[in-house]
């Protein structure tokens, strides 16, 4: 019985050291040595786990999306209304950039926004991007324009048609062919310009006397919110 068992063991032995098949032998070991190896072989393929969700854990939030960006054209400080989808109801949740100047965020709704366009804002065609909890849109466009001139004098209280007259203020351009000034709806020629005041002739065509005639600028697209008033005076012969 004791060489049954001897001779069992001797055999499972000569197993475990029987090379894998298709194995090669390592260099220097020949076919005919009585050495033996094992060749491990793995080839189990790595499984994806998911990681758990914990009871409880906020879902990640979806992306935001701009549909309509409302007006296209508007000054600095000015009002943006961006019209989308999954926004937030919690104005602290968002944030917008305009130009890579962050806007000042009014209110908002899950499809709407609406923010304060920036005094840093760059002028010209920007990027509006809103961002939830951190997940930014796609970008849309906008064009900021030049803050609208303002009026805060004239030189002149009354003048006759061909006298000269200076206006005073601010956010005109020193382009004198780029300021439209009109007295009493009549146009009236810029001689200089610049940043902050205009020299111009009161139109020979304006009709007068009369009293109170609004005097106005525009700059572009950008017109005075203000307008001053001038007595014109009867024509000097």
């Amino acid at each position: 019985m004791r060489s049954i068992l001897c001779t069992l063991s001797a055999l499972a032995l000569l197993c475990a050291l029987q090379p894998a098949a298709g194995a090669k032998a390592p260099p220097g070991i020949g076919s005919n040595t009585s050495q033996r190896y094992v060749v491990a072989q793995n080839t189990a393929k790595p499984v994806q786990v998911a990681k758990p969700v914990l009871p409880g854990a906020p879902a990640a939030a979806p992306k935001p999306e701009i549909k309509s960006a409302q007006p296209q054209e508007l000054a600095v400080s000015e009002k943006l209304t961006l019209n989308g989808q999954n926004f937030s109801t919690i104005a602290k949740d968002v944030a917008v950039t305009i130009g890579d100047k962050k806007a000042e965020v009014q209110s908002a709704t899950a499809q709407s926004v609406i923010v304060i366009v920036p005094k840093e804002a760059p002028v010209g065609k920007q990027k509006v991007i809103i961002s939830v909890r951190g997940v930014k849109s796609s970008p849309s466009e906008i064009v900021v324009l030049p803050p609208p001139p303002e009026l805060t004098s004239l030189s002149l209280s009354s003048g006759a048609p061909g006298a000269n007259l200076t206006i005073s203020g601010k956010n005109f351009s020193p382009n004198a062919h780029e300021n439209r000034v009109t007295i009493g709806g009549a146009e009236a020629e810029v001689d200089s310009a610049s940043q902050g005041s205009l020299s111009v002739v009161i139109p020979s065509s304006i009709e007068s006397p009369q009293y109170g005639v609004s005097v106005s600028v525009q700059v572009g697209k950008q017109k005075a919110k203000r307008s001053l008033t001038l007595d014109i005076q009867s024509r000097e012969y």
